[in-house]
């Protein structure tokens, strides 16, 4: 028995709560999570992509990118989100520390990982909430409802943009990069860019329950890099806060029981750590050696490590069930 004065990290009784315990102990048959993730893949205007690369965001937009990054004239595979091996790791998981149960050991997602599969920066101001004024609706139809776009554009319908707790997908799509004017001027392609990053923030770095918006706390984030002068970007660390989200995610996930629960935070994080981790179930993908020119000098526009599993051709994409997860 533990000495009261140091008691057990693990704490026994809320053991009761996670899907693990009452999948062993009680038989409760448990289904797979349903990921947030991009129903779409949108293109990088070039116009973009020195703010981009200097907010540390240009490597995660890559990765999600509707093009092929060696051959741009190619569509990008679009990633396959695997239900069954993200409910296997959500299972393993002890929130008390964090860490994933594997039977090789603890192991769980790092800063480093971070870094290196999404390109994200460490480094730079803290992520927090900024707090909204009250009128941030009107605020942004004034910013948003006179920019140009193409004229085969579909009409702005200011309707989209009526949910208090965010920009919804439908608003922010009238802003994808394929509607900016070819002659559009710079007031014009910041606010594309400004939609564009939310879309980002909101369906791949914080996904959340909330499939249809963005957390408006993230506009202002949004706004500040869209208007920032080419050599002012401001500087935030986005590695850090996609990990805490996805921590969270994983804690608030490993105690859901309905069927097709949610997993929000940064699933795109969770399984390409898995992929470059484990050999379980990953794809078996083409790994011939990049273009000669994205070797040597420093390349802000170069691929990451999880570049491989989100564009090179797949020889092999291999799938097993959620109950074979659970016996490996």
């Amino acid at each position: 028995m533990a000495d009261p004065a140091t008691p057990e990290l693990l704490d026994p009784a809320v053991d009761k709560k996670y899907r693990s315990f009452l999948s062993v102990e009680h038989q409760t048959e448990l289904g797979v999570f349903r990921p947030r993730g991009p129903g779409e893949l949108l293109t990088i205007d070039e116009r973009w992509k020195h703010r981009l690369a200097a907010a540390g965001l240009l490597p995660l937009c890559r990765l999600v990118e509707a093009r092929s990054m060696e051959n741009p004239e190619v569509a990008a595979r679009h990633f396959y989100f695997d239900r069954s091996l993200i409910a296997a790791l959500v299972d393993r998981l002890r929130s008390e520390t964090h860490t994933l149960h594997l039977p090789c050991g603890e192991m769980t997602p790092t800063l480093q990982d971070v870094a290196y599969l999404l390109g994200l920066p460490c480094a730079g101001a803290a992520v927090g909430v900024i707090d909204m004024q009250a009128d941030w609706i009107s605020d942004m139809h004034q910013r948003f409802g006179p920019v140009e776009r193409k004229a085969d554009a579909p009409p702005y319908v200011p309707e989209f943009l009526s949910d208090a707790r965010g920009p919804t997908k439908k608003w922010i799509l009238q802003f994808q990069p394929a509607y900016i004017h070819p002659h559009a001027n710079a007031y014009a392609v910041s606010r594309h860019l400004e939609a564009f990053l939310l879309w980002l923030f909101g369906w791949v770095m914080f996904t959340s329950g909330q499939g249809h918006l963005v957390a408006r706390t993230l506009v202002p984030y949004a706004r500040l890099i869209a208007d920032a002068d080419a050599e002012d970007v401001p500087q935030f660390s986005w590695a850090s806060v996609v990990l805490a989200a996805t921590y969270r995610a994983l804690c608030d996930a490993c105690t859901k029981k309905e069927p097709l629960a949610t997993f929000a935070g940064c699933p795109l994080l969770l399984q390409l750590w898995s992929y470059e981790h484990f050999s379980i179930c990953r794809p078996v993908v083409d790994r011939s050696p990049y273009p000669e020119e994205w070797y040597g000098e420093p390349n802000e526009d170069a691929p990451t490590m999880a570049s491989m599993w989100c564009h090179r051709w797949v020889y092999t994409e291999r799938q097993i069930s959620f109950i074979m997860y659970i016996w490996m």
